[in-house]
């Protein structure tokens, strides 16, 4: 749901407005604070300019997948989650349901394709990232009780955009 289409007087979207703001500034913050750290010898200032141009393309690639899950019904509570077990590039709700995306995109077909990209251990760093937000998640988006969760995958390979939804299972072993 974007912002035009959300009623801010009602107090669900305009609590979830605020903690998905909330979380997309923190998220910022912890980005910029880590790239600091990693350019503190070269003496490199750190400013949004930072990011690559593979970063910058996957950013806008991102926007798309935003929104298109909006237009699908889904609200984005948030991008780009990073902690010490990896990154989630999306996080939304559909319903009753947290939804963890993975946003893959590719121009060639000759590896084998976005999807094919996602191997056992970016699936492994997937599931982690998932269950390492849970729980902060499920307190400030459903009232502290743990929602169904998923893990879809959004695909543009060649531009063409896929929605695989519950691509990656969350399974207790991994």
């Amino acid at each position: 749901m974007t912002l035009s289409r959300m009623n801010l007087t009602d107090p669900n979207d305009f609590q979830i407005f605020i903690l998905a703001q909330a979380a997309q500034e923190r998220a910022v913050k912890n980005r910029r604070r880590r790239l600091s750290k990693k350019h503190q010898n070269t003496g490199a200032s750190v400013t949004k300019s930072a990011r690559s141009a593979t970063q910058a393309a996957g950013d806008a690639f991102e926007t798309l997948a935003c929104q298109y899950l909006e237009a699908k019904g889904l609200v984005v509570l948030a991008r780009q989650l990073f902690c010490p077990r990896g990154e989630l590039d999306l996080v939304a709700r559909h319903h009753n349901t947290l939804v963890f995306v993975e946003v893959r995109a590719r121009n060639r077909r000759s590896h084998g394709g976005a999807a094919a990209s996602i191997n056992a251990a970016k699936q492994i760093k997937l599931i982690r990232a998932a269950k390492w937000h849970l729980s902060e998640l499920s307190g400030r988006f459903f009232a502290g009780t743990t929602p169904a969760c998923r893990i879809d995958v959004i695909t543009f390979d060649q531009g063409r955009l896929q929605w695989l939804q519950d691509a990656i299972r969350l399974e207790q072993d991994k």
